[in-house]
Parts: structure tokens; sequence; C-alpha cells
């Protein structure tokens, strides 16, 4: 007899030494997968800190959670069609006094913001689609907060940031972009697609290896751009007005491996073609201008799917009797796993 279970969710290698991994499912569709939690905020609840959080996706929209202490909170990814099953969806994550070293990603979620008075610091935030709630912000910090990474990412809302040494790089923005007057924001190896008018409002903060795709980077003052290519934009001509910088390319048209347009796609490629694309190698690091060069590149594969780059269990096989043997009888199992 041979049975085969295909497990389309990171469960068994992923958990950190002395730290306890906590499943949430909400699905009532079958074949149910149980979780030991329905909704997110009470496997938070439940946790420690230095829990790990793993979310199963699901047909039904999470609830909110508001997180009061350091954990590792992972969804399945969000490309449903390439995953196979459907993302981890909710609304708001709320990070709250307590939360500061958490880690978030592969969630589909409209908004993630701080308190207003809590001094939040060292998130990550990392392989999500950021939808964008009302009225239209993706993510927000406040004046108090701090060290906060956000990479790897699809956005398409506002990223507001009040606070000190945020890094946003090798994301794509899709039609908004990024707001604050913080002068320690980095903005490095993004893609911003498709908005030829322009949505920045920025003060201080430097901006390198950026392309500007049909996506004007208008709106900063006394900002340095190094290293950025602009194409098709209703002005592309950088560094402006009182900013500053070099090398940048102006007005070139990146050359995809496969983006027929500036719409984007999860079928799309938007690693630069290696002998075409005057991004290869242009950063000024030595790597790729966009979202594959850089400290963080960005998955190349295509469809993009937002999973964790880490080992999953995809296939459990067993061979053998039915039921469980007694005595010296053995069951066969096969396990395989991917990367």
């Amino acid at each position: 007899m041979k049975k085969t279970f295909v497990i389309i969710f990171v469960m068994a290698l992923f958990c950190y030494a002395n730290a306890t991994v906590l499943t949430v499912n909400n699905s009532n569709a079958l074949p149910v997968n149980p979780g030991m939690y329905t909704e997110i905020q009470a496997a938070h609840d439940a946790a420690f800190p230095g829990d790990t959080i793993l979310v199963h996706g699901s047909s039904i929209n999470y609830a909110n959670v508001t997180i009061t202490k350091r954990i590792t909170l992972i969804g399945p990814g969000y490309n449903s069609v390439a995953l196979n099953q459907n993302p981890a969806r909710l609304y708001e994550i709320r990070l709250n006094d307590g939360s500061s070293n958490s880690f978030i990603s592969g969630l589909k979620v409209d908004y993630i913001s701080t308190y207003n008075s809590v001094p939040t610091s060292n998130i990550t935030i990392t392989n999500n689609v950021i939808l964008g709630g009302v009225p239209y912000n993706a993510i927000g910090t406040n004046t108090i907060a701090s060290n906060f990474i956000i990479r790897n990412n699809i956005i398409y809302g506002r990223v507001l940031i009040g606070g000190a040494n945020t890094i946003i790089a090798n994301n794509i923005f899709v039609s908004f972009s990024v707001y604050s007057s913080s002068p320690t924001l980095v903005i490095k190896n993004n893609l911003f697609l498709c908005s030829n008018i322009g949505d920045f409002t920025l003060d201080y903060a430097e901006l390198s290896n950026n392309i500007f795709y049909n996506y004007s980077p208008l709106g900063c003052t006394n900002c340095v751009f190094n290293n950025n290519l602009t194409y098709s934009c209703a002005s592309n001509n950088i560094p402006y007005g009182s900013n500053l910088g070099n090398g940048n390319i102006i007005d070139q048209d990146p050359v995809f491996m496969s983006a027929p347009s500036c719409t984007f796609s999860y079928n799309n490629n938007y690693k630069p073609h290696v002998t075409l694309s005057p991004c290869v190698n242009a950063g000024t690091d030595g790597t790729n201008i966009g979202p594959s060069g850089g400290a963080y590149p960005f998955a190349t594969s295509v469809p993009i799917t937002g999973m964790m780059p880490i080992p999953y269990i995809k296939e459990l096989e067993i061979t053998g009797p039915s039921s469980v043997p007694f005595g010296n009888n053995t069951i066969d199992v096969y396990i395989k796993a991917k990367k």
C-alpha cells in the first residue's frame, strides 16, 4: 500500500533552537489542515518571546493582530496560483510595546504600523504583499521607531517613515511611494513602477541603485541620488533642485528579462538582461541596479511567489501496511524537501 501526502506549507524544518513553533489555520475547507489556533492573535498571546508562528493559507481572512512580544510571523507566500493554495490574508498588523526584534514574512496584508508612543525597533518586514489600506497607507512608523528593514516586498500603498535608521531595499513599488523627513532613511535597489506623476515626499534621504520605470522621482529635497536609472518618466532628470548625486542613468530602458510593460505581474522577470541591460553591475556596490542587486536580492524565479527561501517538506510518502505494525515490522517513509 502506498500513501502520498503533499505538504504545501513550511512546518517541520523551520524552527529555532529553544523556541516553539505555533500553527494557525482558520480554514474549514476539506481536506482540513488543522492548526493549533484559528486566529493569529490567539497564537501570539500564547507564544513566548522568540517563538515562531506559522500561518496557513486560507480563503477566509484572518483578524487583525497586535504584536507585543518578539515573534517570527510567517505565512505561506502571496501568489495563490503559483503556490496552489490561498495566501494568509489580514487587514492590519500593529506593532506595540515589546514587539522589537520581530520578523514578518509571507503574508498578504493591507497595513503594518507602529503605535504612536511606542519606541519599536529592529523590525524586519520581508516577502509580503502590502496592499495599502485607507487612505492607501501600507507601512507607517512613528518618530521614535528605529532600525526597520523593509525588503523584498511588493508594495501597493504609501510607506510613511517617521523614525531613524530605516532601510527600504529590494522592493517592488506599484503606483505609490515613500514619505519621510528622516535624515537617516536609505532607499536602495527598489523598482518603482507605473506612477508617472511621482509620489515622493522626502527630505535628506539617500536613494541609490533604484529603477524608476514610468515613475517620476519627484518630491525630494536635500536628497542624494547615486546610480539610479530612470526610464519613460514625465521627469527623468536626477538629481534636481537641492538634491545631489552622480552615476545616474537617465531615460534608458532597463531591459528586464521578461516584462513587456511597466504593469506589475507575478509572471514577469524583473532581473536585468545580462547582455542588454545598462543595470548589470552598475550599482554603487558593483551589483545590479534594481531589486536583483544589493544585499537583499529579490527572488528572480518566475512566477514570483513570496515564499520564504528556507527548507520545507514538499512530499511525504509512506509505503507499507495501512495500520501501525507491531513487533519488529517497519514502515518505509520517504520525505522530499526543497529549499
